[in-house]
């Protein structure tokens, strides 16, 4: 998915090394300004105009250890936000940076497995609800302090269900939730149109337990549809989710109750 919401800011990356001061960022000269559009077009500006044209082409400023390092300028957050860029992810940042990031709305985290992560260009996606970010096919989730990175998990998709899962992809491990007691791992996948249904995402919120599939839910382009446990009657199996390397998964459970009642 490569689309901006309310919580998920991203695109186009452009990427620094450690240590970048706020000289460089807004030169001290421009801090007479306040007006972020103004300010953004002095943004990096001693790195030299082929810097600059690719600050304008990006959304998302990738760095190394100790951004923002310098002085208290607020304006070098707000220069960026002036230039179009909604989010930074750095190893580190210094203190005051990240202070006025929050002041002023820019987003910035630290996570340097990300920063590994990324090429230049590269499209970054930061979910700043979901606490995830995503760069190509691999993603990073903040647990407290720690960041750790979400398998990239391949099913095969249920035969006793015929067409209907046929080309699942884009598999994710989501939260869990108890439903009915039971703990729950929640699954979703995308279906791609096809001949005969159009395309839809679905969740399953599969029992760690007992391995049921105590909900489903789909959407699609025109509709919703939401069933709790007690519409399944029919037994089938999904195989357990392998990662990207092919270590198994732990969960879900092997065996599961997911055919909806005629």
């Amino acid at each position: 998915m490569s689309a901006v919401t309310k919580d998920r800011l991203g695109g186009r990356s452009i990427v620094f090394g450690d240590d970048i001061n706020t000289d460089v960022i807004i030169p001290g000269r421009y801090l007479v300004s306040i007006d972020p559009i103004e300010l953004g077009t002095h943004a990096f500006e001693p790195l030299g105009p082929e810097v600059q044209a690719k600050l304008k082409e990006s959304r998302v400023v990738v760095a190394g250890r100790n951004f923002g390092c310098g002085s208290a300028r607020e304006q070098a957050s707000t220069c960026l936000i002036g230039v179009g860029v909604t989010a930074v992810v750095a190893r580190s940042y210094s203190r005051v940076f990240f202070r006025n990031a929050i002041n002023t709305g820019l987003v910035a985290v630290e996570c340097p497995a990300a920063v590994d992560a990324i090429t230049e260009g590269d499209e970054v996606w930061v979910d700043y609800e979901a606490g995830t970010v995503t760069v190509g096919d691999r993603s990073w989730r903040q647990i407290g302090q720690e960041w750790a990175e979400i398998p990239v998990i391949q099913y095969q998709p249920p035969a006793e269900w015929g067409s209907t899962f046929e080309g699942a992809q884009n598999f994710q491990m989501g939260s869990t939730e108890v439903i009915d007691g039971e703990e729950c791992q929640i699954i979703f996948f995308h279906t791609p149109e096809s001949s005969s249904q159009a395309q839809a995402w679905f969740g399953w919120w599969v029992g760690e337990d007992t391995g049921l599939v105590r909900r489903l839910v789909m959407v699609a382009n025109v509709h919703y549809m939401t069933w709790d446990n007690s519409d399944f009657n029919q037994p089938i199996t999904i195989e357990p989710p392998v990662s990207a390397n092919g270590t198994p998964v732990a969960t879900p459970q092997a065996t599961a109750v997911a055919s909806p009642a005629s």
